[in-house]
């Protein structure tokens, strides 16, 4: 793998050259534009040629700088929506529902086909089990039990 400059130097790069301005790109990345300035320097010694005609104004891009920002865009857009979906699938928690073994295996399970069909995008756990789960301690989100009382204290009284 080729060598890259550092990040900083890249977004500054992508946002003085998408707002062609060097103030704009400071308040979108919360920096001054004195420290826009010193870091597209930075990136044109490591390039080894300018990428922004500086004057007259207004700011615009050399043809290195053109050439250049395509690609650090794009890239930069790659690893954005490469990150948000990790973020995405690690928030993605399966609905974990709890009932009886005679219920789910006789009620639930067979109705699952057409759930998933309504609902491809979200994760489901079934937890068939003839014992009470604590909802409260996180065992599961929902409960399907069968009573001929219904009580709210633990234990019912």
């Amino acid at each position: 793998m080729h060598k890259l400059p550092p990040l900083i130097e890249l977004r500054a790069f992508e946002a003085a050259a998408r707002h062609l301005s060097f103030k704009k790109a400071a308040a979108e990345l919360g920096v001054t534009p004195t420290a826009i300035s010193h870091q597209i320097g930075l990136l044109e010694q490591y390039c080894g040629r300018a990428l922004f005609r500086r004057r007259p104004r207004p700011l615009s891009l050399t043809d290195a700088g053109a050439r250049l920002f395509p690609a650090i865009r794009g890239g930069l857009e790659v690893f954005a929506a490469a990150i948000a979906a990790v973020r995405q699938e690690g928030d993605q928690q399966p609905l974990r529902v709890t009932t009886t073994n005679a219920f789910a295996s006789r009620w639930l399970v067979p109705r699952l086909p057409l759930w998933r069909k309504l609902h491809p995008d979200v994760p489901l756990e079934v937890i068939g089990t003839d014992s009470v789960l604590d909802l409260q301690a996180g065992d599961g989100d929902v409960a399907i039990r069968y009573a001929t009382r219904f009580c709210t204290q633990t234990p019912c009284e």
